[in-house]
């Protein structure tokens, strides 16, 4: 079904954007597990949630893994600092002890870390999804659209560290909704915050150079096939 057909069938276009997210959701939790495949897997998901957003989409599954593969590889810097930063991030936390004026402060300074960790590594995840370049350049664009949107900024820090703030408010709590994210909550995060990045990226659009798309590269490719032997 195309999207004129979904938008005269609004409850069938509902229900079969929840069953996407689901399978996203699923995909893109799998091909984490194996830790080094984390930045591929978070910007494939990003990559179709980008085109779902602007309801470009066709298909769910071929795309997602088509980017993921065309990408694993320039994808493993990005991995590697996401997990090392976040390991020393976290390990803070966990070996501070009570008590004194300076763990407090410590403590403070570790939250605030973290905040700007899951800020700019959302912004750098969407931007690999998007955009082809550097890893020094996306970095620095990740960093200066975090400065110059602080809305959109404060909304990635709101859904992609929900989790994280009820596991320091209450890790019972925490324990309960932990099955809830791992079915939905990563697509349902991915896809809030892809909507408040397609409007930043539709002005940028002119000055960086757009990720090649896999899904553009196959159509060419099946197009070639088609065509008679001169």
């Amino acid at each position: 079904m195309n999207n004129d057909q979904y938008k005269e069938r609004p409850i069938v276009a509902a229900l079969s954007r929840l069953f996407d997210l689901l399978v996203l959701n699923a995909l893109c939790f799998i091909c984490c597990l194996p830790i080094l495949t984390i930045g591929a897997s978070i910007s494939s998901m990003n990559y179709v949630m980008l085109k779902i957003v602007r309801e470009t989409d066709d298909g769910i599954v071929k795309p997602f893994f088509r980017f993921f593969f065309q990408n694993l590889l320039k994808s493993l810097p990005y991995t590697l600092i996401a997990v090392v930063l976040a390991v020393l991030l976290l390990s803070n936390l966990m070996v501070m002890g009570e008590g004194n004026v300076f763990t407090a402060v410590f403590y403070g300074l570790s939250i605030t870390g973290i905040a700007l960790f899951i800020i700019i590594f959302s912004w750098v995840f969407l931007l690999f999804a998007q955009f082809d370049n550097t890893v020094g350049g996306t970095f620095v664009n990740a960093v200066k659209l975090a400065v110059a949107h602080p809305n959109a900024s404060f909304l990635f820090l709101l859904y992609n560290g929900i989790m994280i703030l009820i596991y320091l408010i209450s890790p019972e709590i925490f324990s309960y909704l932990f099955y809830l994210w791992v079915f939905f909550g990563i697509a349902a995060s991915g896809y809030l915050s892809a909507r408040q990045a397609v409007p930043v990226f539709n002005e940028l659009a002119p000055e960086l150079e757009p990720v090649p798309d896999p899904d553009l590269d196959r159509e060419d490719e099946e197009e070639e096939d088609e065509l008679p032997g001169i």
